[in-house]
């Protein structure tokens, strides 16, 4: 949400310096989950690139987006809520 508002703040800069900083983010995360295995900076990273590739999304691209990423969501969860229910195949 801090990246959000950092985007709008900043009136929106160059996808090119976005990408620049996702990666820089990205990389640092990586070397510190050596350090640190609780690191969330290179999710961060990846939320960011997602957040790049909205930007400058239509109001329809921006619901689709948003569908298509719950019912991956919901795919991806549903083998393991059936799984816990004991309803799955083991």
């Amino acid at each position: 949400m801090l990246a959000g508002v950092g985007l709008t703040l900043s009136h929106a800069p160059p996808a090119g310096l976005l990408l620049r900083r996702a990666v820089f983010l990205f990389v640092i995360g990586t070397l510190n989950l050596l350090i640190f295995d609780a690191d969330i900076l290179h999710y961060y990273a990846l939320y960011f690139l997602f957040g790049i590739a909205y930007m400058n999304a239509t109001d329809r691209g921006l619901v689709l987006g948003a569908v298509t990423i719950m019912a991956l969501s919901c795919l991806h969860l549903s083998p393991s809520v059936t799984a816990a229910a004991g309803t799955g195949t083991p």
